[in-house]
């Protein structure tokens, strides 16, 4: 799920890989203001998710979702804010 949060048409890179470094997904958003895209995503366990934005602006974390509660598969959140930084987050 890919949420843009900024006042402006956002474009927003997403790179997932596994631990073998090898390309699991790979998609270029742009959404509008206030807008979330949740139709695309892989089955498989990632590793590492990279964001980035054509300004500069990235991130990159480890996939380890610490969820409370079952379910089969955390999705992963990735949130544009208005100042420009990228939160991520876990849901089921």
């Amino acid at each position: 799920m890919v949420e843009n949060r900024t006042d402006e048409l956002a474009t927003i890179g997403v790179r997932v890989e596994d631990a073998e470094g090898e390309l699991l997904f790979s998609r270029v958003y742009e959404l509008e203001p206030g807008h979330l895209d949740s139709s695309a995503g892989i089955e498989t366990i990632p590793s590492t998710v990279t964001v980035f934005t054509p300004d500069g602006t990235s991130a990159t974390w480890e996939y380890a979702p610490d969820l409370d509660i079952d379910c089969d598969g955390e999705d992963i959140g990735i949130t544009l804010q208005g100042d420009d930084s990228i939160d991520s987050w876990y849901a089921c």
